[in-house]
């Protein structure tokens, strides 16, 4: 559940993981699997990825992210902050890129691509744009992480800056995360 309303969707499947059965019991393991790490950062929410054949564009998350894959295996695209001048995130529509396909395509360099199986997970830091896919049935499950003081939240994002998105947020007139 978000704890935290600064531009995050709520959990899409809270119903299906609060029944009893398979999906809940990897969940709670997942959980437990998260709860082990120390970040220094308090929970801002969490959620499970349930799907088939899906793809989810390339976006930011304004938080800290934990990608924990249960089932199934997940493609990820990782994105350098630098590449954000080519991506040009719309700040109204969940950060997705506003870009065309030639500097998508430049985007790319900037880019590193792994794919998880059960039991991978990768950090993916605050500010990086990244997309995920799978070509199968997939279960995923990510925690985001944030500090619980809103100021110093704006200040730890505002230090993780790049200079590309300064830059960026400079031009666009927009605030990033």
């Amino acid at each position: 559940v978000d704890k935290h309303s600064a531009g995050t969707l709520a959990d899409p499947n809270a119903q299906a993981t609060a029944e009893p059965g398979p999906v809940s019991d990897m969940l709670m393991s997942a959980s437990r699997a998260l709860d082990s790490l120390s970040t220094g950062l308090s929970t801002a929410w969490s959620s499970i990825r349930l799907g088939d054949t899906y793809r989810y564009p390339t976006h930011v998350d304004c938080y800290e992210n934990i990608l924990l894959q249960l089932h199934g295996a997940k493609n990820v695209s990782l994105f350098s902050p630098d590449a954000v001048r080519y991506l040009q995130p719309d700040l109204n529509h969940k950060h997705w890129p506003r870009a065309n396909q030639a500097d998508l395509l430049r985007a790319q360099r900037f880019a590193v691509s792994l794919t998880l199986y059960p039991g991978d997970a990768v950090y993916i830091p605050l500010l990086w744009p990244h997309n995920v896919q799978t070509a199968d049935w997939s279960i995923s499950a990510n925690r985001y992480f944030r500090l619980d003081d809103d100021t110093l939240w704006r200040h730890y994002t505002d230090e993780r800056k790049s200079l590309a998105w300064l830059l960026y947020e400079r031009l666009s007139g927009d605030l990033v995360c």
